[in-house]
């Protein structure tokens, strides 16, 4: 993490936050319209593990994060899917023994799309556990950055700028750097 920071101009990561916010702004806005009675459509329970995989993790049954899909997600439903994903994308890493895989899991646009969504959905501050997940995160995604970094493959390029979002979204906004 400190590499990257170290490697990132305060100029590109205030451009990465600001972004960010526009974009929780808009949600927000949006939110405070959305009729409350609606919320948990069809959305899984936040403990029903197998149906948040289906709907943001698995490629074959995944939807995209619409408005309408993403502001049905509750601050617990939220933080229940983070920790969700945490924990795929940690037994992807495990199963595949590659330090990379969250990165090219990521680099599949529904899987990006779908955690940047989670990240827009919640509110701060969070419970332990959500910290939690993003720190471990946060650290998956700095290796598979120093990896990808490294590697100076070609199509290492858009993964170090999917994790380089990632990145600077839990360590900068939700406060997870580590020292």
């Amino acid at each position: 993490t400190a590499e990257f920071f170290a490697n990132t101009s305060e100029e590109q990561l205030e451009e990465l936050l600001d972004g960010f916010e526009q974009v929780r702004r808009r949600f927000k806005t949006n939110e405070r319209t959305f009729d409350n009675e609606s919320r948990h459509g069809n959305l899984p329970k936040p403990e029903n593990e197998a149906k948040w995989k289906r709907l943001c993790f698995e490629k074959q049954a995944s939807q995209p994060p619409t408005l309408t899909i993403v502001r049905q997600i509750d601050q617990i439903g939220a933080c229940a899917a983070l920790s969700h994903f945490e924990k795929w994308l940690r037994e992807e890493s495990v199963r595949t023994q590659k330090e990379s895989a969250c990165a090219s899991l990521l680099s599949d646009s529904y899987r990006g799309e779908w955690l940047f969504a989670l990240l827009v959905a919640l509110d701060t501050p969070l419970d332990a556990d959500s910290y939690a997940s993003m720190r471990s995160l946060l650290r998956m995604f700095s290796v598979a950055w120093k990896a990808a970094e490294s590697s100076g493959a070609e199509e290492s390029v858009s993964a170090i700028a999917v994790l380089s979002v990632f990145i600077t979204i839990l360590g900068k906004y939700f406060g997870q750097v580590e020292s």
